[in-house]
């Protein structure tokens, strides 16, 4: 089996919002041998042909491994000709063992019901499994066709281009964020577009408009996104990530977290301005309190404020030294260049700069 990509990820997880959680228990493989049993449930099939469930109960009674199941399935795709939900249930059948006897059955229910979403989705899937990219992403294109009114196909077309065109991408997620304001599925297109985006500016366009299309009191995704909002927020505008941390302490679910942001905060906005004013030390002991999630990206800021902070001083060498660890446990080329002008104004010359950076800390 090949190895599971990001964007099957995304697909697999479909499964589990457009689909019924219990789809898959019910095409467990039981087999049942008795043979009256059987009868009356291939009569409760040619009953009611387009019920999922009595197909359930059959597939489940013979056995996905049996032979005899495709070709009953073929009788009666020849028999009920106009009822999609025949192949349908057989290929739904193949596509949870992850089996490529699934495609074609899965062809034959869009082929007697163009409009039937779910089997496009299937098939979008199936062919991201196999490592059909391009097939996937036409057959989601289909789904969403078929059923424009839903917002997880939608989604999930616009997630799968998110690693081959970007402009398409945003195109498509900010359409969906238009067309389905009151979903989730809107608010996590905004939370994944604020994450993906490359640079700052974007980051922080993206988060504001979650944080204002989407109530993060109402949408899970635009309260998760608020602190990948705050994050950002902390290493350009720390005054705005404070007035977000506020908000967001207001309200009862995570109020303890946002409260500690909050504090979080405020001492990073009383040492910036510290370092304004050419205090340093006491900018320093501020900083030396901040604590955040070691998953913060601007934890990787906090060591080049703290070496502002000493060099305020004339602390060059401690600035410098801080930054040196700094650099070992988390290499970055911007935090390089702020270290080797620190050296430069030491003395230091490249190649001791670079001596000095790429050192083992003591144990």
């Amino acid at each position: 089996m090949m190895k599971l990509t990001s964007i099957k990820l995304i697909r697999t997880t479909v499964l589990a919002v457009i689909l019924s959680s219990g789809v898959n228990a019910a095409f467990s493989q039981s087999a049942v041998t008795d043979e009256a049993e059987l009868t009356k449930l291939r009569t409760a099939v040619e009953a009611s042909p387009d019920s999922i469930k009595v197909h359930q109960a059959y597939i489940k009674a013979i056995g996905i491994k049996d032979p005899s199941l495709e070709k009953q399935y073929t009788l009666w795709t020849k028999k009920y000709p106009k009822s999609a939900m025949v192949p349908y249930a057989l290929g739904k059948a193949f596509i949870n063992r992850e089996d490529p006897k699934a495609k074609p059955w899965l062809l034959k229910t869009v082929a007697i019901d163009p409009k039937f979403a779910q089997a496009w989705s299937d098939l979008s899937i199936d062919s991201e499994r196999w490592g059909e990219f391009t097939a996937g992403r036409d057959y989601m294109a289909k789904a969403t066709a078929a059923a424009p009114s839903d917002p997880n196909y939608a989604f999930y077309h616009a997630s799968s281009f998110s690693k081959v065109d970007e402009a398409k991408y945003r195109t498509l997620s900010m359409d969906v964020v238009k067309r389905f304001p009151n979903h989730e599925r809107g608010a996590q297109a905004l939370y994944w577009l604020g994450s993906r985006a490359r640079n700052t500016e974007d980051k922080i366009k993206y988060f504001e408009l979650l944080h204002q299309s989407y109530a993060p009191e109402k949408f899970n995704w635009s309260a998760s996104g608020m602190i990948s909002y705050y994050n950002v927020l902390l290493g350009e505008q720390p005054e705005k990530a404070l007035k977000l941390a506020e908000e967001m302490a207001g309200y009862p679910k995570d109020e303890q977290q946002w409260t500690n942001f909050s504090n979080q905060a405020k001492l990073l906005t009383e040492a910036k301005k510290l370092i304004a004013l050419k205090k340093g030390a006491a900018a320093l002991a501020l900083l030396n309190q901040i604590k955040l999630p070691r998953y913060f990206s601007f934890n990787k800021e906090l060591p080049v404020l703290k070496a502002e902070a000493n060099a305020i001083d004339g602390k060059n060498d401690a600035a410098y030294d801080s930054l040196i660890v700094a650099f070992a446990k988390s290499p970055a080329v911007k935090l390089k260049s702020i270290i080797g002008s620190y050296g430069s104004q030491l003395g230091k010359n490249e190649l001791q700069i670079n001596a000095d950076s790429w050192m083992p800390l003591p144990a």
